[in-house]
């Protein structure tokens, strides 16, 4: 008879499964932390709308900054019942703070571009709804989260709306949620209690299972990493009941592209515990200040081995010309038995305008370069001036060993004078030591003095960027569009006066922006000069700014414009009036807008309330609420709107909900051509919305229009609403990393 060696030798056996079960346990912790340390990785988008396992929600949201697009070919809320034409839904998600995700979903049946108003017409649901989760602020160890959600709030059809609360932990490979649903709809996927249960296999591949309180699914997930930050996700799952009709579709396949777009931040006390527990952003953040301040101590900036002849202001001019900076002025007065050197500039960024940030930290590196080569004195002040339309809009001041040792990773210097928590002052208003500083030194004597311009100063800035108009989800199909190109232009005449216009050139549109069909009044029907205006800014006092406009700001519609604005000190309350005389060729009388605005930076950098009250562009008086989040350059506003003319019979009082992103279009640096610079449309903006409180889903525009221009105070002027005082200094991290790069 064979004898098994491992049975017959008690030592040996005890070696083996001491072995097997020190592989197994290593393994577990090993895919566990790759499960911990790349949850936000696997936060995959599930069709009904949240972050969750294959259908079911579970405790994660969408990392702060983080986008997810996603298709599917299911609707788990329902069987399929057209067998020609497509089934599934198409989901997009961004986490808009720390521990909340707002999710759009467009969910479709049969054939997507035919009238459902028209008899046999092959086409079933067109739902476009949103949805929102909540990570609680809960502290329940390192591994356990709960959230409470809801699906498809909003808008006049709720096909999908029920509410829920999930809770998810880990245990070392394995993940398990258990939660509770109440449906408030009869489509609604859950009703009850749910769960899911997810194994790491490795750190890409995952197995799943869960019940949705109706059917059972188990599924497999496996990811691929796209670039530094993205990654393409898959899932496949198999449904292993048959308890409803729900879904008779047995095979679900599912495809999301994860991006992360995030910038660190500094920790606030609004920050989520929670999240800062998992997303590791804000965390890092303060684990890297902690290094370099030990750094900081030991660790001063090195100068290089060789280095250049001194700097001058003639050859720092001409470095700032180089990166394309125009209407350069450099004063330099070289340091003394009084007092230390001080540098002077103002310049314009022609090659950078999608942000102020970026556009100071490239004009601010000559200057960390100068230090690290020895050809910039360490103790030199810098007190730096950004303009728009030869206007100033960004100061910065900063000592240049400090600036050069902060841009390595340290918070100041080896030298004494470093103030460790400022290492960098900005302001959108002029700085008093800097003004301070300027005086001293010309009572000392004489500056050196350099000018120089990349071009004439009325040098053309052309941007290129598309012009979409569509619709979505709606009984005429679920994407209608017309879409065409866009040329913006700005010449400068005066400091603060400037020609701006835009030319469209029609492209293409869908059959229902055809003229005479439903949307055919609102497509890009020739070519033409969208808008055309000579528009004036000027800085004032007290922190306010105005602006005046005439000409044309859209087609048929001429008149003049004002604007006003005001920042407190710390830039976190701004208010704002705006008012016009405009006459539209469509209308006998003139339009008459005006309207105030109140914006308070809840996070600086990060999040702001605003609210809008007035009379509107097409006469409608009310109000507008909008949250507003930035991840980057990116904004995203979740808006609402309750407005309407009682003197218009055809324009009652509507409410109205709404998403609206805006992001760069192209890349960073603008290009120069001759005199000319071309660059990709700073902002580039898309939204949807939808009435709310109706019963009927009719299709309704032209209410709470705001007449803006394109560049100038709302947009160049104020960044974007980014240069409050509050704001630039959540911005600080984003200065420091453009600075590490370009030296």
């Amino acid at each position: 008879m064979h004898r098994n060696p491992l049975t017959t030798n008690p030592h040996r056996l005890t070696l083996c499964l001491t072995l097997c079960l020190h592989s197994l346990a290593a393994y577990s912790q090993t895919a566990g932390s790759e499960l911990a340390g790349n949850s936000a990785a696997w936060r995959m988008l599930s069709p009904s709308g949240y972050t969750g396992s294959i259908n079911t929600p579970n405790a994660h949201v969408q990392s702060w900054g983080v986008a997810n697009l996603a298709w599917t070919n299911s609707n788990p809320e329902y069987a399929r019942s057209i067998d020609k034409g497509h089934f599934g839904s198409i989901n997009a998600g961004i986490g808009l703070l720390p521990g909340l995700e707002v999710v759009g979903r467009l969910a479709f049946e049969g054939d997507l571009n035919c009238n459902l108003y028209k008899a046999g017409c092959g086409g079933g649901a067109r739902d476009l709804s949103l949805s929102a989760k909540y990570q609680l602020p809960l502290q329940l160890g390192d591994h356990t989260r709960v959230a409470v959600g809801m699906s498809d709030f909003g808008g006049a059809a709720t096909n999908f709306r029920q509410v829920y609360g999930v809770a998810t932990t880990q245990w070392l490979n394995t993940e398990l949620s258990l939660g509770y649903s109440h449906a408030q709809s009869t489509r609604a996927l859950m009703h009850g209690i749910f769960g899911s249960a997810r194994f790491a296999l490795s750190p890409r591949l995952h197995l799943l299972a869960e019940h949705d309180t109706q059917e059972r699914r188990a599924g497999v997930q496996y990811q691929h990493p796209v670039g530094d930050r993205s990654s393409l996700q898959a899932g496949y799952s198999r449904k292993w009941s048959n308890n409803t009709g729900q879904e008779a579709n047995q095979l679900q396949l599912a495809w999301v592209l994860h991006m992360d777009r995030s910038t660190p931040r500094p920790v606030t006390q609004f920050v989520n515990p929670a999240y800062t527990a998992t997303a590791g952003t804000a965390t890092q953040t303060v684990a890297s200040t902690s290094s370099a301040a030990i750094t900081a101590q030991t660790s001063p900036v090195t100068p290089a081995r060789s280095t250049a002849p001194k700097a001058t202001a003639q050859s720092m001019a001409q470095a700032l010309q180089n990166l394309g900076y125009a209407n350069v002025k450099v004063d330099h007065w070289p340091s003394s038995a009084a007092h230390a050197g001080l540098w002077q500039i103002s310049a314009e960024s022609r090659t950078y305008r999608q942000s102020q940030v970026e556009a100071m930290g490239r004009a601010l590196a000559p200057w960390v370069s100068g230090v690290r080569q020895n050809t910039v004195a360490g103790q030199d002040q810098i007190a730096l001036t950004l303009t728009y339309q030869r206007q100033p809009v960004l100061h910065a001041l900063a000592q240049a060993n400090c600036l050069a040792a902060w841009a390595q990773g340290a918070p100041a210097a080896a030298s004494a004078t470093c103030n460790p928590t400022e290492p960098l002052t900005l302001s959108r208003t002029p700085i008093a030591q800097a003004q301070t500083l300027q005086a001293e030194r010309e009572q000392q004597g004489p500056s050196q003095i350099a000018q120089a311009s990349a071009g004439p100063s009325w040098a053309p800035q052309l941007t290129l960027s598309p012009a979409v108009r569509n619709t979505l989800g709606t009984e005429f199909g679920l994407v209608d569009y017309s879409l065409a190109a866009q040329m913006g232009a700005e010449v400068a005449i005066a400091p603060g006066l400037f020609w701006q216009g835009v030319y469209l050139v029609p492209i293409s549109n869908s059959n229902d922006f055809d003229n005479g069909k439903v949307f055919g009044d609102r497509r890009f029907a020739k070519n033409q000069w969208h808008n055309s205006q000579l528009t004036y800014w000027t800085p004032l006092p007290w922190g306010l700014s105005a602006q005046a406009s005439i000409g044309q700001i859209t087609p048929g519609v001429t008149g003049a414009q004002w604007d006003a604005l005001w920042m407190n000190p710390d830039g976190r309350l701004r208010l704002g009036m705006s008012g016009a005389r405009y006459s539209r060729d469509a209308f006998t009388r003139e339009q008459l807008p005006l309207y105030g605005q109140a914006r308070y930076s809840i996070i600086p950098g990060a999040w702001h309330a605003e609210a809008t009250a007035g009379q509107f562009m097409n006469g409608d008086r009310g109000f507008k609420l909008a949250s507003v989040h930035w991840a980057g350059d990116t904004r995203v506003a979740l808006q609402y709107q309750k407005t309407g003319d009682t003197r218009q019979p055809n324009m009652p009082t509507r409410s109205f909900a709404g998403i609206n992103i805006s992001l760069p279009f192209g890349p960073k640096a603008a290009v120069p051509i001759g005199p000319v610079w071309l660059r990709a449309q700073d902002q580039w903006s898309w939204g949807v919305q939808t009435k709310v409180g109706e019963s009927n889903n009719n299709l309704t525009t032209g209410y709470g229009e705001i007449a803006r221009q394109r560049q100038g105070l709302w947009s160049d002027v104020t960044d974007h609403d980014r240069n409050g005082q509050a704001d630039l200094q959540a911005q600080l991290p984003r200065l420091r990393a453009i600075l590490a790069t370009t030296n």
